[in-house]
């Protein structure tokens, strides 16, 4: 009573959002790094990746099937700048590419996959809703940080080198 239903499409979009501004971030932040080349790709992939990944999802329910396809042609498309652009092109500035595309965008395509994610044929006599799966990433990751954060204050110790220490330093 008294609520405001939001659709799937607007939830499409917001999720979307996060994911080209996340790309952006990630991007800005590796600029110096990065050549003009892999910076076109990484946002090229954040622009497509998820549209492919809910089109597909939705005509032919190939949603993350669709998403890996994409993480190949990317894949592809950064090794050959190591052959075509090679005097300009390291595997350093590649694997950041790789990383600053899709950490931001594989993580949101599976929430959007989520978003429109189909109850399977056994558990149609029950209630299900496919924003609970968007609730439960929501849950899962500060249960993850937690975590992360529990192991590196009491085992952290028991480790010689440290794996972030600018971006974690205690």
């Amino acid at each position: 009573v008294g609520g405001i239903a939001i659709g799937d499409f607007f939830v499409d979009i917001v999720i979307y959002v996060f994911a080209l501004v996340g790309t952006f971030e990630m991007i800005r932040a590796l600029k110096d790094r990065l050549t003009k080349t892999e910076q076109i790709l990484a946002y090229s992939f954040a622009l497509l990746c998820i549209p492919i990944g809910v089109v597909m999802k939705t005509l032919l329910d190939w949603g993350v099937t669709s998403v890996g396809v994409c993480i190949i042609a990317l894949t592809i498309a950064l090794l050959s700048l190591l052959v075509f652009q090679h005097d300009e092109t390291t595997l350093e500035s590649v694997g950041l590419t790789f990383v600053a595309s899709t950490y931001p965008t594989i993580f949101l395509s599976v929430m959007m996959i989520a978003n429109h994610a189909q109850a399977p044929a056994r558990l149609e006599p029950f209630a299900f809703d496919s924003r609970l799966l968007i609730l439960f990433i929501f849950l899962l990751v500060p249960v993850v940080d937690a975590f992360a954060y529990l192991f590196g204050r009491f085992l952290g110790k028991k480790f010689p080198k440290k794996m972030a220490p600018v971006l974690s330093p205690k």
